[in-house]
């Protein structure tokens, strides 16, 4: 946390620090560390304006463990397991990245999914997805939130996507979004996350 504090004024002055619409509509933007084997970024759900990608297939895996610590708002992180065995109504879709940009491919591997925990986490509060693990993070509509994220032990493998066979795969680029809105607002949800963590 005191790395995040006291990067904040350099990162909004650094041009190479870009906030960036995800595929799943909220905003992402990598913060510089110097350990190759950690990547930190800030997460933010605007209360408007987020930018769902089509098709919108919201569970997915990461190939790294992450660890999120809530800055504002409220975030409801629903897991699942996965069955491959005798198929699923569900596709897997291969996570293929370009730059900025990526790519979900139809893998033809079918699967069905069971919920194992849903749990909603407030300002204050922690949660992680270990690699691999099928999640979804759901910020309810006409709210904001804000998220501080360390993703560690990253593996080979590529992330995953759970979706409808189609047998196509589906392009996504990365918008920018608003540099001095995203810090503006990031800059009042850890003041006031400060505020409520550690009182005077």
């Amino acid at each position: 946390m005191h790395y995040l504090l006291y990067g904040l004024d350099s990162w909004e002055r650094d041009e190479e620090v870009i906030p960036l619409y995800h595929p799943l509509g909220f905003v992402s933007c990598v913060i510089p560390h110097p350990d190759q084997a950690v990547k930190l970024r800030l997460h933010y759900w605007p209360e408007k304006d987020r930018r769902l990608k089509n098709p919108n297939w919201p569970v997915h895996t990461h190939n790294y463990r992450l660890s999120s610590l809530v800055l504002s708002g409220t975030i409801c992180d629903k897991q699942y397991s996965a069955f491959k065995e005798g198929g699923g109504d569900s596709c897997l879709y291969a996570v293929e990245y370009s730059g900025e940009d990526s790519l979900i491919r139809d893998t033809g591997e079918r699967c069905s999914f069971k919920l194992i925990s849903e749990a909603s986490r407030a300002a204050g509060q922690q949660y992680c997805v270990e690699r691999g693990t099928f999640h979804e993070s759901v910020v309810m509509a006409n709210t904001s939130a804000a998220t501080f994220v360390c993703l560690t032990q990253k593996g080979t493998e590529p992330p995953l996507v759970a979706g409808e066979p189609t047998g196509q795969a589906y392009p996504y680029e990365r918008e920018r979004y608003s540099r001095n809105h995203f810090w503006r607002c990031m800059k009042k949800n850890i003041s006031d996350f400060n505020r409520v963590t550690w009182p005077d």
